[in-house]
């Protein structure tokens, strides 16, 4: 067991076969050649408590799995080394370039809304004011934190959540999805 810190380690898309031989692809992380998929987050207010946890996990695997507990901005995430799944890259397989739209969109929105969701409150624009409102900035930083992903792939999924109206931009003259300060608010909200 090893207690690392998020810039010591290479986050990554991991392709995972289950018995049916369908593949989801999950968060994974890279660290000196092993694969690592996630497991259980403690808030940072519970590092000892982490640390117990991931000892017993590491006793009970009879210390033949690698587990690494790292330290992340809000949270400490347990990952479990698992030699069944494979790393990806976007130039070396067919899963990648499909995980954003892979994604359950109303299993997404559910998370964004709730309470470690995007940040969702009352802001002005001009005389206008908006209630329930984030920023496509604000969405894109959730997004890349909770997923693990890049914020282009962040911004394609911010895209998809406005093409399927899970999303409203507040601004009238805005078709896309934006990084930036436009304000967006979730439909389910109106």
């Amino acid at each position: 067991m090893l207690l690392l810190s998020a810039k010591q380690v290479q986050y990554c898309q991991v392709a995972k076969r289950d018995p049916t031989g369908k593949v989801e692809v999950i968060p994974g992380i890279s660290y000196y050649g092993k694969v690592f998929v996630r497991g259980e987050i403690f808030p940072l207010s519970q590092r000892n408590r982490a640390i117990e946890y991931s000892r017993q996990k590491f006793s009970e695997y009879k210390e033949k799995v690698y587990i690494l507990l790292v330290e992340e901005k809000d949270r400490l995430t347990l990952w479990y080394e698992n030699s069944e799944v494979t790393e990806l890259s976007s130039s070396n397989n067919e899963y990648f370039t499909d995980f954003i739209a892979t994604i359950d969109l109303t299993q997404l929105v559910f998370k964004m809304r709730g309470k470690q969701g995007v940040p969702r409150k009352k802001r002005r624009r001009g005389f206008r004011t908006f209630r329930e409102s984030f920023s496509g900035r604000e969405a894109v930083n959730w997004l890349q934190q909770y997923l693990q992903i890049s914020r282009e792939d962040a911004i394609r999924l911010g895209e998809r959540l406005l093409d399927n109206y899970f999303l409203s931009p507040l601004t009238m003259n805005i078709r896309s999805f934006q990084d930036g300060e436009v304000l967006y608010r979730f439909t389910a909200d109106e």
